[in-house]
């Protein structure tokens, strides 16, 4: 074999070996990460791995995952141990389809199906070892027959850089509200309490003194928002504890109702079937309403003017003008005719001579009684 023919060889295989072993993790994403589906994770740019991570298979942990592939804005990560399960060794895939929120924020979702109980119905391709093999096939890997609908999306945040998200929560939490809380077995909240969301419209602040009950596990009561997604006409919103403490993530399930906006509380990731209407299968799960009318007024921290309809006032406002503007025209009018009909009155009287209005002459000046008598016009 000639040696340009060997160079050809070996260039191709090499080109081969890269386009299927080659992992480009995103600039950003290294170092120590809260993610809210795994907690705290840590990614190594040099090496491509990832820690903390853990996925249970038959009481044997996948705690250790290297990327092996990346293809635009998916990665694909293999478990550096093997889970033995009735005599055959198998590798864990996660497939990470990301999204880029900003320099210290992710969203992502793992695209796979969910295995069975015993490997905990997490979202994670075994694939037995034999078949675990490079070149891997993202096509083949990735490519799930029920994949995750769009609210089972999971989020990681820089850690420490939480407070500098800057994004914004969705229209229907915007404003100031009072809110009430049930458990489940209890409500709280439903004499005073303020939900402000409308101050800064990328947190919510939650006023501690009028309703102490501690809420998304801040002590402060402070809580940024992280991204969310809408998914028939409900809000799936991630927010992030201010603390930096347990609980981290919370996710909302939001939908108005009759005037009032519902939502229900999940803390990390939002679960697959959560919905606004009920509390979800975790115990810290929580029912939540928020009233703009139930603000209360004698309290200086809420502002009743967020309730004036503004539409309303300008048309009440335009409609009172145009009926003052309505009765000075009339009456300018009516002066003006007054005037005119008085003017040529006068002008009458002073145009015809005296002799030609009716004269009264009295009987007595023609020696005939006090009878009263009309002269005939001349």
């Amino acid at each position: 074999m000639s040696y340009h023919v060997q160079i050809l060889i070996f260039l191709l295989v090499t080109l081969t070996f890269q386009a299927y072993c080659d992992c480009d993790l995103p600039p950003d994403l290294d170092g120590a990460w809260w993610d809210s589906s795994a907690g705290n994770v840590l990614f190594t740019q040099t090496t491509k791995q990832l820690d903390g991570w853990l996925f249970t298979v038959y009481s044997q942990s996948l705690s250790e995952f290297t990327c092996v592939e990346s293809v635009d804005n998916i990665l694909l990560f293999k478990s550096n141990n093997e889970a033995n399960t009735f005599g055959e060794f198998y590798h864990g895939f996660l497939c990470m389809v990301y999204t880029n929120l900003t320099s210290s924020s992710f969203m992502y979702y793992l695209q796979a199906d969910e295995e069975p109980d015993e490997a905990s119905r997490q979202r994670v391709k075994m694939v037995v070892k034999e078949n675990a093999l490079e070149p891997y096939d993202i096509n083949d890997i990735c490519n799930p027959v029920n994949g995750p609908s769009p609210k089972e999306y999971h989020v990681l945040v820089k850690q420490g850089k939480h407070s500098m998200l800057n994004q914004y929560l969705p229209d229907i939490l915007l404003g100031e509200f009072s809110y009430s809380v049930n458990d489940g077995t209890s409500s709280y909240c439903t004499d005073a309490s303020l939900w402000d969301s409308c101050t800064n419209e990328t947190s919510i602040n939650l006023n501690y003194t009028l309703c102490s009950t501690v809420m998304f596990g801040s002590a402060t009561g402070h809580v940024y928002s992280v991204t969310y997604v809408l998914q028939d006409s409900t809000y799936y919103v991630t927010v992030i504890n201010s603390d930096g403490q347990d609980t981290l993530f919370t996710c909302l399930a939001v939908v108005s109702s009759r005037g009032t906006i519902v939502m229900s509380t999940n803390p990390d990731s939002c679960e697959k079937g959560q919905t606004p209407f009920a509390r979800t299968s975790n115990q810290e799960s929580v029912l939540i309403t928020l009233s703009k009318d139930a603000l209360n007024s004698d309290n200086p921290d809420m502002s009743s003017n967020n309730d004036i309809n503004i539409p309303a006032l300008v048309v009440g406002i335009c409609a009172a003008l145009v009926f003052i503007l309505v009765l000075l025209t009339a009456f300018i009018l009516y002066r003006k005719c007054f005037r005119r009909r008085t003017h040529i009155h006068h002008v009458h009287r002073d145009v015809l001579p005296d002799s030609m209005y009716p004269k009264k002459t009295t009987l007595a000046d023609a020696g005939i009684g006090d009878v009263v008598l009309h002269s005939p016009r001349i």
